[in-house]
Parts: C-alpha cells; sequence; structure tokens
C-alpha cells in the first residue's frame, strides 16, 4: 500500500494562508475616454491650453455658473481630425492640421489637405515624446502653457482620447461657466473653453461653455 502523502496539501494551506488578508488597493481613480467635439468655426492656428483640457468635464453645484472640475489631472493620449467638406462643386481646398509644441526641441507639425468634395482630409497624430501634451496636465500647475494647435475648418470633427485622474484627496476647482448648469449635473465644456466665444462644441453629450 503506498503511504504517499497527498500533493493537495501544502498547496491548500498555501491558499488559505493567502486568504488571509485583502489583496492592496490602488487609491488613484483613472479613467479613460474618447470624447468627440464639432467645430461650429473655422480656426487657423487655434491654441489649446492645459486650462482647457482640465476643464474637461465639470459638475454643476448650485444651478448657476459655478461649477467644478471632476479630475485634477488628465493627459492626452492621441487626437484624430476629420475636416468639414468643401461645397459641392467648389473647388475649396480643407486643410486640418495640428502643431504639438516642445520645450525641448522644434515643435512637430502634422497635416492633411483635401479638396475631394466627398473625402475630408483626416490626421490621427499621438503628442510626440518631448511635446508639451506628451505629459500630464495637472491642477494649478503652468495652466496657461499651450499643449497644441489646430487649424480646421468649418463643421470638422474632433476626437481626443484621454486619461484623466478624478479627484481624490485634492481642493476641487471652480471653473466660471457663461450659461447656468442644473444642480448636481455633469457637464462637458467645449475644447477651448469654457467661454462665451468658445467654438469647439462636444458632441451629442451636455454641455457649458
Amino acid at each position: 500500500m503506498s503511504r504517499r502523502a497527498s500533493q493537495n496539501k501544502a498547496p491548500h494551506k498555501a491558499r488559505l494562508s493567502r486568504a488571509v488578508n485583502p489583496p492592496a488597493i490602488t487609491a488613484t481613480n483613472t479613467v479613460n475616454h474618447v470624447f468627440q467635439y464639432v467645430s461650429q468655426g473655422n480656426l487657423t492656428k487655434f491654441s489649446i491650453t492645459r486650462a482647457f483640457m482640465l476643464s474637461t468635464v465639470i459638475m454643476n453645484s448650485s444651478s448657476s455658473t459655478t461649477n467644478y472640475r471632476i479630475s485634477n489631472a488628465i493627459k492626452l493620449n492621441s487626437i484624430s481630425i476629420w475636416s468639414g467638406l468643401p461645397a459641392s462643386g467648389s473647388a475649396i481646398t480643407s486643410t486640418v492640421a495640428i502643431e504639438w509644441l516642445s520645450s525641448y526641441g522644434p515643435s512637430k507639425i502634422v497635416m492633411d489637405t483635401t479638396i475631394n468634395v466627398s473625402k475630408p482630409a483626416v490626421i490621427h497624430s499621438r503628442p510626440p515624446v518631448n511635446s508639451l501634451a506628451g505629459f500630464w496636465s495637472l491642477r494649478n500647475s503652468n495652466e496657461s502653457d499651450v499643449l497644441f494647435q489646430v487649424t480646421l475648418p468649418t463643421g470638422s470633427i474632433i476626437q481626443t482620447n484621454v486619461t484623466y485622474n478624478l479627484q481624490d484627496d485634492t481642493a476641487i476647482n471652480l471653473v466660471s461657466t457663461t450659461n447656468s448648469g442644473a444642480v448636481g449635473t455633469v457637464y462637458y465644456t467645449y475644447l477651448d473653453g469654457p467661454a462665451a466665444a468658445a467654438v469647439l462644441q462636444p458632441s451629442v453629450l451636455p454641455f457649458l461653455n
């Protein structure tokens, strides 16, 4: 008769010992999302700042123009642009461009042009490693810095793929908007806002400028 001990005993005890304590968790809550905007006007080398990016998602607190940012840090992973099409039968050129700015070397310009009334100019681009947009944007830290500049005609669509950090143990930043919102409602701001003259309007989602 074999007296060999069961091979399941030691592993079973190990599994029990590991299950005594709960696993560690990460306190920082980050979200990845793609936002879409539609240009309400023609833009030429229009500047997008850290402050604009940080104000992407806000919440109204008092049914007024007083709102608060939901995120305290944000990073742009990539951007896509589709130009508004030229008028039918017209040879008007449609050009879209993005210029990634940098403090460590020359900027990088990505662009596309079309005169085809059935095919838009298209750009898909990631921030270069050493560009300002290649780093996280943090609340109250160089918020006036221009991350990139865009050139596009009216009707162009912009999609930004971003990762943002939700507010946790930091004070909430106040953002003032031109229009009033409903208490406790989450809103999305213009890519170049919030501001009365903002033109890069969020698509589908509820927004304030």
